[in-house]
């Protein structure tokens, strides 16, 4: 044992050859020191990466809770780089996969194959990380976001305070100059449905030039103005003006467009508001089937058929086989038509009481038929023995 360290001094190596070299003999035992040495070193790495390890949470991926790996890194990475002081680069490696859940691991593992996790050095396996785990929202979605908080009072204060105090750091606010401070102003000014495109417009101005003035902004909307101005110029100038008529809405007027002739209130055909009204009834039984006779509307039994109640009882009869009796009549003496013949009937007292009293039967008018002689039809008489044809 060594007395002033009190550590246990190694064991000398016999020489297994007495004609050995000892020059040859000393590298010998240099060999065997390094390899105890390197065993022991062995050991302690995985003390220190065993003991870390319980002092570092698993990481759980969840970005609508804010549980990102450049949020857990900065919290961890105190205790990575000095208490894990003694491991190596590769260790340290290891040791931050180690504490992936397993669904988070497995995406990795899925991400960069076909080459292994083992394989990626430090540097490259934080970078991959954080670009697979880390924050997705840009520096100015954070600033904006932590501009629009709103407190809501069954929220306690202290939790409140916490969340701004973290939003606050999250956007970088500290590192923000003044003239980006009066850009996010601007653009979160317009917030009018008319101002889409612009501040899409903007925006894109502002990720691709991060030190961007309030004056450049001003001279990039009116940019973007002149160029609208110059696209609908130029659209206008492609569209041909069509000068068409225009339908009017009114079907009398249109029917007057199409040389229609307009038809009369008279001309009307029976509604449901008709019922128990006097009318007149087509009657098909006459020869030339335009004699009309009077009637009295019973029931509607369809959208246009109605159940009408004349002499001879009751018919069923279209809209269009139905004229209102005083506008038949008024049409009558107007023209003086005699193409339709109108039979009349024993005149009723009421509508309502014909109904009443149930009448189905009633004398009927004779019908008119023509007093000539009719004879037969003159026929050929065919005989191949006489001269000549003749009628009988």
């Amino acid at each position: 044992m060594d007395p002033t360290s009190g550590d246990q001094t190694p064991n000398p190596i016999p020489n297994p050859n007495p004609n050995m070299d000892p020059t040859q003999f000393l590298m010998l035992q240099i060999m065997e020191l390094w390899k105890e040495v390197k065993k022991k070193q062995g050991s302690s790495e995985d003390y220190v990466m065993n003991a870390l390890a319980t002092r570092l949470p698993e990481f759980n991926h969840d970005p609508e809770n804010g549980c990102t790996f450049d949020v857990w890194l900065q919290r961890y990475e105190n205790i990575i780089k000095n208490d894990g002081a003694a491991l190596d680069d590769n260790a340290k490696a290891r040791l931050i996969v180690s504490r992936l859940d397993q669904k988070t691991h497995a995406r990795l593992a899925n991400t960069i194959a076909p080459k292994k996790i083992e394989d990626m050095d430090l540097q490259t396996t934080i970078a991959t990380l954080l670009k697979l785990f880390g924050c997705r929202k840009s520096v100015f979605t954070r600033r904006y976001e932590c501009m629009r908080m709103k407190y809501h009072s069954s929220m306690p204060l202290s939790d409140f305070v916490a969340e701004v105090n973290r939003n606050v750091e999250n956007a970088e606010f500290a590192a923000m100059t003044g003239e980006q401070f009066k850009c996010l102003i601007f653009v979160s000014a317009l917030e009018d449905d008319d101002c889409v495109a612009l501040r899409t417009h903007v925006l894109k101005k502002m990720k691709a030039e991060p030190d961007t003035t309030l004056m450049d902004l001003l001279e990039e909307c009116n940019d973007y103005s002149e160029l609208q101005s110059h696209i609908e110029m130029i659209g206008k100038a492609k569209v041909p003006q069509v000068h068409a008529i225009q339908r009017d809405e009114n079907p009398q007027v249109n029917a007057m467009q199409r040389g229609e002739k307009r038809k009369s209130s008279t001309d009307q055909k029976p509604k449901a508001d008709l019922l128990c009204q006097l009318v007149y009834v087509k009657d098909y039984r006459t020869v030339n089937k335009t004699a009309w006779i009077p009637g009295i509307i019973c029931k509607q039994i369809g959208d246009v058929t109605y159940e009408v109640k004349v002499d001879p009882g009751i018919w069923i009869r279209h809209a269009d086989q139905i004229k209102p009796r005083a506008s038949m009549d008024s049409t009558a003496e107007a023209t003086n038509d005699s193409s339709d013949t109108i039979i009349p009937s024993k005149p009723a007292t009421s509508p309502q009481a014909q109904l009443d009293q149930g009448e189905t039967t009633a004398t009927l008018s004779a019908i008119s038929r023509p007093t000539r002689t009719r004879r037969p039809p003159s026929r050929l008489i065919v005989n191949p023995h006489a001269a000549t044809y003749h009628y009988t």
